[in-house]
């Protein structure tokens, strides 16, 4: 496995990585790891720490080094990034040629990783590769390995698209587009998330499969948690203000309290991340400060905790033209919460999404491009007339449900399109 960012680096997309590595156990005698130097300068979560006998760090010189080192900050704020010069300049780190030269990795990286990965292929005997973009020198270093070494299987992952159309993140598009083609024309088979987004990579690709996210371990029932004692809505993780938006659901409260339907008293709006910031101008917008608590940073354990604490969680996301079937790694931590789901769509109509929200009880999904202001209040009352009355949540998913989710079962399935069976494979 070839990771810039592994756990237990605190980051949505290593927890794809951790349920991979942790799967994949059953299936080869041995699992190598290949990560970054800067790995232990980035927030960790041992909540996501993974037993990793064969992990090796490779040494990096990149602009993330830089920044790590010289400002002490893991993370930049979201006003920063809105800086012209720091949008040019990520745009750069996200284009071609610059991605490998001093993008997340950087050429020093990509140089050790393949030296080393050589090295492991010849003395170790290897047989497979998996990359997972972001960043993209992951995908780098196993085309180097690949055209070293023909019959290596490589698996090269998608946790979301190069090239993000919804956003405009790259310079000059369609070259971008043809440095994929040549890329990953050398991988055995190209994976991602999502039916969505598996369309779009098929530009470079014939064999793209989709390996959805999934659930670690199904919980047999929920725990039984105090719940808090006000009406509480969570949302736990990053925004992307250009694709996501809160703002139907606040304008769903406003009007509800306006028409003296809730009490801004026994209501909250509980938010967990880096960007408080947005979620601060948000509320400010249609006056609902009192209802938000920023809780800032937490634990991977402690945002788990919050979704199950919820009345109703929040899933905020985006479909827009080509670009659907998003579905976020959160999504999958909500249907393990088991607590009813308010999904926030900008843009129109999700046909994946959709089809995931039918299996959902008690939940709903709005679309910013055509549903009604009404809407959102329409579905927040039956629920907060139930807390009013001291009932619990409903469930969204039963047990029987929720097993349809796991990555024990999504693993099985892609394994054996791979041909790989675990009952031929002798365990150390």
């Amino acid at each position: 496995m070839l990771s810039y960012r592994f756990p237990p680096v605190k980051t949505p997309g290593t927890v794809r990585l951790r349920n991979f590595y942790t799967e994949a156990k059953t299936y080869f005698e041995t699992r190598y790891v290949l990560t970054s130097s800067n790995r232990s300068l980035m927030i960790q979560d041992e909540g996501l720490a993974a037993d990793t006998p064969h992990l090796e760090t490779l040494s990096t010189l990149d602009l993330r080094c830089f920044h790590l080192k010289r400002s002490g900050r893991n993370t930049l704020s979201s006003a920063t990034k809105q800086r012209p010069e720091m949008q040019v300049l990520s745009k750069l780190s996200d284009s071609f040629p610059f991605n490998l030269l001093w993008g997340d990795g950087g050429l020093v990286y990509i140089l050790a990783g393949y030296r080393r990965g050589k090295q492991l292929v010849e003395q170790e005997g290897i047989t497979h590769l998996f990359s997972s973009f972001r960043p993209y020198s992951d995908h780098a270093i196993a085309w180097l390995l690949k055209r070293r070494f023909p019959k290596l299987v490589w698996i090269a992952d998608f946790r979301d698209l190069h090239v993000n159309r919804a956003i405009s993140n790259v310079y000059l598009p369609g070259i971008q587009h043809w440095f994929n083609r040549q890329i990953l024309r050398q991988a055995d088979v190209v994976t991602t998330v999502s039916q969505g987004l598996a369309h779009s990579l098929q530009r470079y690709h014939s064999r793209v499969y989709v390996l959805p996210n999934g659930i670690g371990e199904v919980p047999e029932k929920l725990p039984e948690l105090k719940l808090p004692p006000k009406f509480t809505i969570g949302y736990t993780g990053s925004v992307y203000p250009e694709l996501q938006d809160a703002r139907p659901l606040l304008q769903a409260l406003r009007l509800l309290i306006d028409e003296d339907c809730i009490d801004p008293k026994q209501m909250q709006l509980v938010v967990a991340g880096k960007d408080g910031a947005i979620w601060r101008q948000w509320v400010k917008e249609f006056g609902l400060e009192e209802l938000l608590i920023d809780l800032g940073f937490v634990s991977r354990r402690e945002a788990l905790a919050l979704q199950r604490q919820s009345h109703l969680n929040l899933l905020l996301t985006w479909s827009m033209g080509k670009d659907q079937g998003v579905l976020t790694a959160k999504l999958y931590e909500y249907l393990a919460a088991r607590r009813p789901v308010l999904g926030v769509v900008k843009g129109h109509c999700d046909e994946e999404l959709e089809k995931v929200f039918s299996s959902l009880d008690h939940s709903c999904l709005f679309y910013t491009a055509t549903a009604s202001p009404t809407l959102p209040a329409d579905f927040l009352m039956p629920h907060y007339q139930r807390w009013q009355s001291g009932k619990t949540p409903e469930p969204a998913l039963d047990t029987a449900a929720l097993s349809n989710y796991s990555w024990n079962t999504t693993i099985a399935m892609f394994m054996e399109e791979l041909g790989i069976e675990p009952e031929k494979i002798k365990y150390k």
